[in-house]
């Protein structure tokens, strides 16, 4: 029974693997030694690496959110009043 945790385990590993190295391969956002060292960094840390740039890759592609502006713009609260 063991061993059929630890085959899903590789299998899965495997699969998250291939589709974060496609990603990193079709991304845009690296140069050439930055998607080599993502796929290295992708095959030996398996599951940490390969979620972590697909999550990233899929907020960078996802034009849809709306940044929020922070802070509030002049601030008049300085010392000085804001009619002088």
């Amino acid at each position: 029974m063991s061993n059929y945790f630890l085959v899903f385990g590789i299998v899965l590993a495997v699969l998250l693997n291939i589709i974060a190295c496609f990603r990193v391969f079709k991304a845009d956002y690296f140069y050439k030694h930055q998607k080599i060292f993502q796929i290295i960094l992708i095959w030996l840390i398996p599951f940490i690496a390969s979620i972590g740039v697909i999550l990233f890759l899929s907020n960078e592609n996802n034009p849809s959110k709306k940044l929020t502006e922070f802070g509030g713009g002049a601030n008049d609260s300085i010392g000085g009043a804001a009619d002088d």
